[in-house]
């Protein structure tokens, strides 16, 4: 019968790997580059009718998609090597373990682009984060002064709030939008909201290399820029602070 790619993939890495260590070299494994990774239907991500290849922050609060991602990971780090004897989890050369490279929150990829029911997943955590800051949607939107975000909307009653464009998380010329500034308080939670659920994600992934699959590499969680670097660097590198080196 024919191999799956999967199966293949794995023997050259594993094969890849052990020539790498004959010869005194340490091997780096990145498991997700969201420009050409492609989410497929039938992982069962909500709202993919299609495989979709293309930047996307999904696989950081979509448990189906992040299910998947798990499982390979099991299979590539799991499985023997014919040629050490070892699993890629043993193996002292595997030296760093990349969880994803050029993605995150606070770059400019779009939430309003995400499938309606990812996008209104995300909006509901973002809902649950706030009434447990505020103890409710109203007392926050209280806090915000009312603002709302042109062309996306809040639903309170369902639990959910809009995660607004990254455009309105950077530095805009007040001159040109004198009513910006009145977006502060309420880009203040998004920022903090989107942060915390970023590293959370590093921390889940982090405990599963380590302690479920028994990785002993450097576990690396990511290396990108962000929207605006005077806002928003120091939220993208705390995230990275739950694991042990940055890309």
């Amino acid at each position: 019968p024919t191999r799956r790619s999967s199966d293949l993939y794995i023997e050259g890495a594993q094969r890849t790997v052990a020539a790498f260590k004959q010869e005194g070299i340490y091997t780096e494994f990145g498991l997700y580059y969201e420009l050409t990774f492609t989410i497929r239907k039938e992982w069962g991500a909500d709202g993919y009718t299609n495989d979709v290849t293309g930047p996307s922050e999904i696989l950081m609060f979509d448990d189906k998609l992040k299910a998947a991602y798990k499982e390979w990971a099991r299979q590539l780090f799991t499985a023997t090597n014919a040629y050490t004897g070892l699993t890629l989890a043993q193996d002292p050369s595997v030296a760093i373990i990349e969880i994803q490279n050029e993605d995150g929150f606070l770059f400019w990829t779009d939430p309003t682009t995400f499938p309606p029911a990812e996008r209104e997943k995300l909006e509901g955590k973002f809902g649950a984060f706030l009434l447990a800051k505020y103890g409710s949607l109203a007392a926050a939107q209280a806090a915000w002064g009312q603002v709302t975000i042109p062309n996306q909307s809040d639903d309170p009653t369902n639990g959910r709030m809009a995660v607004a464009i990254p455009w309105y998380m950077t530095w805009v010329d007040t001159n040109t939008y004198p009513w910006w500034p009145a977006y502060t308080p309420r880009m203040a939670d998004q920022i903090q909201f989107l942060t915390e659920l970023q590293r959370a994600f590093y921390l889940e992934m982090r405990d599963y290399y380590r302690n479920t699959l028994g990785c002993q590499s450097l576990i690396e969680s990511c290396n990108w820029i962000t929207a605006d670097e005077r806002f928003l660097a120091d939220a993208e590198r705390y995230t990275y602070t739950a694991n042990d080196v940055i890309d």
